[in-house]
């Protein structure tokens, strides 16, 4: 699978976001504490220009993803703290690894999962339970579904 295909299957080009909120749960911090690193930090993700308005979100603080990833690599925090992620495309197509790590994997990602059944073709529940076994909180997933 490539990223065209990838892209596809996903609904169009990834273009993952964090919000404040994400932020302090990937961190696993108080949103006060982000909202403390944001002002006084230098080295902080710039958040997007106010102009920048996706439909359905009403946070007025969105970070480009490969920003995230960068602040977490320079002061060791968070799911990239050892290194650079794995690129998606080549997780997905490793015929080496379980489906089991992939979706740990994948879960570094903003992904969701949905996203991550749909990549490798599995079953929701897979990935819950998985990601559940893991220790990767699911508490975004249960936030999206207890709205709907």
């Amino acid at each position: 699978m490539n990223k065209e295909e990838i892209n596809k299957l996903l609904g169009g080009e990834i273009l993952p976001l964090c919000t404040m909120a994400g932020l302090a749960h990937r961190w696993n911090m108080t949103i006060q504490t982000v909202y403390q690193r944001s002002k006084f930090d230098e080295t902080f993700p710039k958040s997007l220009p106010s102009s920048f308005i996706l439909d359905g979100i009403k946070e007025k603080s969105l970070y480009m993803y490969k920003d995230v990833l960068a602040y977490e690599q320079l002061h060791r925090i968070g799911p990239a703290a050892d290194g650079p992620l794995e690129d998606i495309v080549d997780i997905v197509n490793n015929q080496k690894i379980s489906n089991t790590e992939k979706i740990r994997r994948l879960s570094m990602h903003a992904l969701t999962r949905n996203q991550i059944a749909a990549l490798l073709n599995v079953k929701y529940q897979l990935v819950a339970n998985t990601q559940v076994k893991s220790g990767i909180d699911g508490a975004r997933e249960r936030k999206k579904s207890n709205k709907n």
